[in-house]
């Protein structure tokens, strides 16, 4: 399955490179993702202020995405102030009675954030309207903390991934939740460059992609410090004054290894044009990707 994410109308002639994908794989699902952090709440919460809105909306989205060739949508709404109303899964359905094409399909992502869950989801209510959910489990922490840690570990000594799986699916069935991993690394500048223990003081920070992460690994290999969190598998890199935490190849064969443990519907990674595709890490191109597909099949032999 791919999802296309940030796409405006003005960029609709990119969108057929879905299809030649399709022609290739024709199983593959392809989703438009709307919403995510930079678009906040705003115009979310206008639409579902009113049922006319959420009709307009959804017929608008079924036109685009049926003229675009999409098989559904995943609505991304970081910051939820209202309860999500049933008219866009109800509107797929209809328009599929008494033609033999496919109804559309309905997703949802959502923070992993303990605050934003309690406060912003109403799970079983998501739940009943969407196929899936994206468990968005790739900013569990960052500088807005004051203090360094992973942004996206399995297992930590303080919030991780695990921990918002288990509340999430106390509300939502196994199979109707994918594990968001991340192909990029979080980075920190440490207010001393001697000091990288989790909860360390912090000056700002950013985003490094994993084919950079891979580069700086590679071409700086004498001056970097390089290791992994205590009882996880979560690696990081020491640059100077900059504290990096990512996913690696071994972290995420864990992560993977959890989902089918745990019944879970499966992964959802962004974005797969982060990943090392010049294979300087695995000695493979895509080494994160290939992982995940390795691990997949494995389960069916």
């Amino acid at each position: 399955m791919v999802k296309w994410s940030y796409v405006s109308t003005a960029a609709c002639c990119q969108l057929p490179a879905s299809d030649s994908m399709k022609a290739d794989q024709p199983s593959l699902k392809v989703l438009l993702d709307i919403g995510g952090w930079p678009m906040g709440s705003e115009e979310f919460t206008k639409l579902v202020s009113s049922q006319s809105n959420m009709q307009t909306f959804a017929a608008n989205a079924i036109k685009y995405l049926r003229q675009f060739n999409f098989d559904g949508l995943v609505i991304d709404w970081e910051y939820p102030v209202t309860r999500p109303p049933s008219t866009l899964m109800e509107a797929f359905e209809n328009e599929v009675q008494g033609n033999s094409r496919p109804r559309l399909l309905l997703a949802a992502g959502i923070s992993t954030s303990p605050w934003q869950i309690s406060q912003s989801f109403e799970l079983p209510d998501i739940s009943e309207y969407v196929d899936w959910l994206d468990l968005r489990a790739m900013g569990l922490h960052g500088t807005w903390e004051g203090g360094l840690d992973h942004h996206a570990a399995l297992y930590s000594p303080t919030w991780d991934e695990k921990d918002s799986i288990l509340i999430v699916n106390a509300s939502v069935p196994s199979e109707k939740l994918d594990l968001g991993i991340p192909f990029y690394g979080q980075y920190f500048n440490l207010t001393d460059p001697t000091n990288y223990d989790v909860g360390a003081p912090i000056n700002g920070g950013g985003t490094m992609a994993y084919y950079e992460i891979c580069k700086l690994l590679t071409e700086n290999s004498d001056s970097v410090t390089t290791g992994r969190l205590s009882n996880t598998k979560a690696p990081y890199v020491v640059d100077g004054s900059r504290w990096t935490g990512y996913d690696d190849a071994m972290s995420i064969q864990e992560k993977v290894d959890y989902v089918m443990e745990h019944g879970l519907g499966g992964v959802a990674v962004f974005s797969i044009d982060m990943d090392d595709f010049n294979g300087l890490c695995g000695g493979e191109s895509n080494p994160l990707l290939h992982t995940i597909q390795r691990q997949f099949s494995g389960l069916v032999g």
